[in-house]
């Protein structure tokens, strides 16, 4: 990221990811397609707005940093995940 041309910017990076994801899953979903209902549809539009301001955050942060450190730390969110799911939705891991 630190290498990209200075006149990009991580939020053009972070929308053409976004978008080539966009053509490629609506393109293998297609076949096996179902309306979700308005509770999961309301889980699925918070779980993009959470997926695209992480992606944000991470294309910054390898942006102004080595990306070594950025890896590591980012793989923290497995554990972050985990701790998070056994208050908010009962989840204990086996």
């Amino acid at each position: 990221m630190r290498k990209i041309e200075p006149g990009e910017s991580g939020e053009a990076v972070v929308l053409h990811f976004s978008l080539v994801a966009l053509a490629v899953l609506l393109i293998v979903s297609l076949p096996v397609w179902r309306w979700p209902d308005w509770w999961s549809g309301l889980l699925l539009i918070g779980a993009g707005i959470g997926g695209g301001a992480a992606q944000l955050a991470m294309t910054r942060a390898y942006s102004i940093h080595r990306a070594a450190p950025v890896t590591a730390l980012s793989s923290l969110g497995i554990v972050f995940t985990h701790v998070v799911a056994i208050p908010v939705f009962g989840d204990i891991p086996t």
